[in-house]
């Protein structure tokens, strides 16, 4: 019987090389083959395959006039894998590790980098958490309701982190929150969500915070009182969760942050480690109540996400700012303690609970 196992064994073995490298001439045959594309036709799969879904990607592609000699139904499959190494490849880490050496130098594939003299290590999120504190509504005359907030913002953060990217979305259901009820919502996230053990295997914390703030980048809760933004970050640094040490921390802050008005267009570990911070304006400037800044995001991110870095993504939505005619109000901040590009990737649905 050991003698039986050892040869089924040995046949298993056989038939998994014999598969893999089936598999593997098979893949340089394709890459050859999307090589030899001119410009235009690459242009177009990419636009194709990105706005697609994989099925009806594979139906445009059998589709083609062009190619209908070279395409079947049987070899498609192959086909989708190899372009979508080719499009995903400066968003996706697990791409190397199914390209050979000359597979990357056959499509002269370049790792990229912030900076040209050292090489920087790429983080590809596919399971983040995301957590929204919005506040809309406050009890306090001095601070005026903001519906933006209940009917834009949430809406545009869900939309984006949930719907396209596919990641565990939270937010407070009441749009009032008092200073308790934060503290609370980030005690119950921890818990919840399991954060201490990080059991989840979340591999990134996307926080949001939107609702009214001041000069002493704080966060207004309802009743009128205040909570430090770094108090929030606080919750989750390494002193506290030790499980997310090595994971990002990426902060999306949409709240003013004093009262003036612009007036043109304009290897130790550190509790701060790991952490990027988005402010909607610069310290010392209020801003109104337009959304601009969460659907700039979410434009940006769903325009950008499957080949751009998060850093590349955010200069962008800069830009965009710029060219709205609202955006006086809105002068993205960027606090970035990373040492890593971020680059986001859908979750796959079947690791969805």
């Amino acid at each position: 019987k050991k003698k039986n196992r050892k040869q089924d064994k040995v046949s298993k073995d056989l038939m998994f090389e014999f598969i893999l490298f089936v598999v593997k001439k098979e893949r340089k045959k394709w890459i050859k083959w999307l090589k030899r594309r001119d410009k235009k036709d690459k242009k177009e799969i990419v636009i194709k395959f990105e706005g697609l879904s994989k099925e009806d990607f594979k139906v445009w592609l059998l589709g083609q006039k062009r190619w209908k000699n070279d395409l079947t139904k049987e070899n498609i499959s192959v086909i989708y894998d190899v372009i979508d190494l080719f499009v995903d490849y400066y968003s996706s880490d697990d791409s190397m590790a199914y390209m050979e050496e000359d597979e990357r130098r056959e499509l002269k594939l370049v790792p990229s980098s912030k900076s040209s003299n050292c090489l920087i290590v790429k983080k590809v999120i596919k399971n983040a958490l995301v957590a929204m504190i919005a506040i809309s509504e406050y009890d306090n005359k001095e601070w005026e309701n903001l519906p933006n907030v209940k009917e834009k913002d949430i809406k545009h953060f869900r939309e984006l982190f949930k719907d396209e990217l596919n990641y565990e979305f939270v937010c407070n259901k009441e749009p009032k929150m008092d200073k308790q009820d934060v503290q609370a919502f980030l005690s119950k996230l921890i818990y919840k969500y399991k954060l201490y053990k990080n059991s989840c295997n979340y591999d990134a914390l996307i926080m949001i915070i939107s609702g009214h703030g001041d000069k002493q980048d704080v966060l207004i809760t309802s009743d009128g009182q205040k909570i430090s933004v770094e108090s929030i970050w606080s919750y989750f640094s390494y002193g506290i969760i030790n499980s997310l040490k090595d994971h990002p921390k990426i902060f999306f802050i949409d709240i003013p942050r004093g009262e003036r008005h612009p007036q043109t267009r304009g290897k130790p570990v550190h509790d701060g480690d790991n952490f990027l911070m988005v402010w909607s304006t610069i310290k010392g400037y209020t801003l109104g109540d337009l959304s601009l800044f969460s659907e700039n995001i979410k434009h940006t991110i769903v325009s950008n996400y499957k080949r751009a870095s998060l850093c590349q993504m955010l200069k962008e939505a800069r830009m965009q700012l710029k060219e709205n005619p609202d955006d006086s109000y809105c002068c993205l901040e960027i606090k970035d303690t990373t040492d890593y590009d971020i680059f986001f990737q859908r979750k796959p649905e079947e690791l969805r609970k």
